[in-house]
Parts: C-alpha cells; structure tokens; sequence
C-alpha cells in the first residue's frame, strides 16, 4: 500500500472532516450517505463498483473469520 493513503490524505482529498473519515473507518459511523461513498471512492480512485465489489469481498471474509 502507498504511504499516501493515511485517513487525513483520504479525507483531504474527499473534502471531509478527518474524525468522520476516521469514524467510518472504525464503523462508529455505519451509514453514511451515497454522495460520501462517491467522495470516497474518488478520493481512492476507485470507480463505486470497485468500491462495492472491495467491500464484498472484504464482508466475505470478515464472515469467515468469526
């Protein structure tokens, strides 16, 4: 992984607050709005299909794990 993706660069480059980025990363906050995945997706280069593909893959395996 690139040293750049830190939560402030995440955040810096989706124009979000840094603790709500960090908040979502910890799923303290577990719904946020579709215009933020879109900013977050931008902000990770990655198309909302990617993003939500990534996040499948990732519930799998988190299931899998328990």
């Amino acid at each position: 992984m690139d040293s750049k993706w830190t939560i402030f660069y995440v955040a810096e480059q989706a124009k979000l607050e840094e603790k709500y980025v960090g908040r979502l990363l910890r799923g303290k906050k577990v719904e946020p709005q579709f215009v933020t995945i879109a900013k977050l997706a931008d902000a990770l280069e990655m198309s909302l299909d990617e993003l939500w593909k990534q996040f499948l893959k990732e519930k799998a395996q988190f299931h899998k794990e328990q």
